[in-house]
């Protein structure tokens, strides 16, 4: 019922794109809607997004960046933050994209009504988190560097918009 009363993103299932977030969700909600459930969601720089509901989208996933921060998420989503230092949050975001893993999501998947859902059933998940430190390593700097690339590509798009027209009204 909030849906386009303010520019704040309200993240849906399909909002998610290629590990990210589309610089522009499709739908908004406004401030005081935002300030009355923000607490509660604590939406953090890191934080990883896991598609829970939803059929073909079950197991997307997606990191939020510093830009992503002010937004709310909804109900068919998981959010994982890292909180000890042996895993970094962008190997697990490797790690959830990785083949092996995706194989153990699609198998853990069941219809609950008329929608698919993985439910209670990530808790079932084995992650496939290298011994090797240096292999950890080099992944979680591998998608770093991807995750920083698309951001800085989205910013220079939305620089080059503005450049183009810088009188002309966004359109969401």
């Amino acid at each position: 019922m909030a849906y386009g009363t303010g520019d704040i993103p309200f993240l849906r299932t399909s909002d998610f794109a290629n590990w990210e977030i589309y610089h522009s969700p499709k739908q908004g909600i406004s401030e005081d809607i935002y300030q009355a459930y923000a607490a509660g969601q604590d939406v953090r720089e890191n934080d990883i997004l896991l598609v829970r509901d939803g059929t073909y989208l079950v197991g997307s996933s997606c990191i939020i960046t510093s830009q992503d921060v002010k937004s709310l998420y909804c109900g068919g989503l998981f959010k994982f933050r890292v909180q000890d230092d042996a895993l970094d949050p962008f190997l697990l975001l490797g790690l959830l994209n990785s083949f092996i893993v995706k194989r153990q999501i699609r198998a853990r998947q069941f219809t609950r009504d008329v929608i698919d859902t993985l439910g209670n059933r990530i808790e079932e998940v084995v992650l496939p988190i290298p011994k090797n430190a240096e292999l950890r390593k080099a992944i979680s700097d591998a998608v770093k560097n991807v995750v920083e690339k698309r951001v800085s590509a989205r910013d220079t798009i939305a620089a080059l918009a503005i450049a183009i027209a810088p009188d002309a009204e966004p359109v969401a």
